[in-house]
């Protein structure tokens, strides 16, 4: 900051990479604290609580990923790829990874308030977990069942953003944006079953 001959204070600008990166780190944070909130505290949907801390710990692998896919297959230049990487699972982590999993443990949950004697598998349905839960090894298994779903609604979803994105800009490709976030979100997607496996399946399969 700076100070006039009249006194007053003026701030110089925020630049917006900074500003960008300050806002990222910020809200990497609050996701950090509310997931492990739910979890320590023994409730919360599964599904949800997996992908906030996927976002907030492997976005950065998965942009890379996806970009590194785009470059190779797409031609394109390595800023093009990163940006093309970004924007799409940009919408895709607030549609499918946030917006899919919460609509899934919402609807469960009401099914469960309005018809008690389903309510526990309703839950399991919806990856609800919390101390005492009746069927923890179905819970797990909808986790994975949805992670399945959402990987075709990605690639769709992706496909269609990043088709968008060429044909505004007039990109020309040897292969499709399908045929490419099909490979680029097969990788991923692995990646995150993977992940889910060693970080919750495991520990949270029942022993007996």
């Amino acid at each position: 900051r700076h100070h006039c001959a009249n006194g007053a204070t003026h701030w110089p600008p925020l630049n917006l990479a900074l500003a960008l990166k300050m806002a990222r780190i910020v809200t990497t944070i609050v996701l950090l604290m509310l997931a492990a909130n739910a979890y320590a505290n023994g409730g919360g949907p599964l599904l949800l609580i997996f992908n906030f801390m996927a976002f907030a710990f492997g976005s950065i692998v998965i942009i890379a990923v996806e970009a590194f896919t785009y470059r190779a297959l797409a031609k394109l230049e390595l800023s093009q790829a990163i940006k093309d990487a970004f924007w799409v699972n940009l919408w895709s982590t607030l549609i499918i990874g946030f917006g899919f999993p919460f609509l899934i443990s919402s609807l469960a949950g009401i099914v469960g308030e309005i018809y008690e004697p389903a309510a526990d598998y309703a839950l399991a349905v919806g990856t609800w977990i919390f101390d005492g839960i009746k069927h923890p090894k179905l819970t797990i298994a909808f986790v994975y069942l949805w992670l399945v779903v959402a990987y075709f609604l990605t690639v769709f979803l992706e496909s269609f953003v990043l088709s968008k994105r060429w044909r505004k800009r007039k990109q020309n490709s040897p292969v499709t944006a399908e045929r490419i976030n099909w490979i680029g979100n097969t990788i991923t997607y692995l990646l995150l079953i993977l992940s889910f496996t060693l970080g919750f399946g495991v520990e949270l399969w029942p022993k007996s």
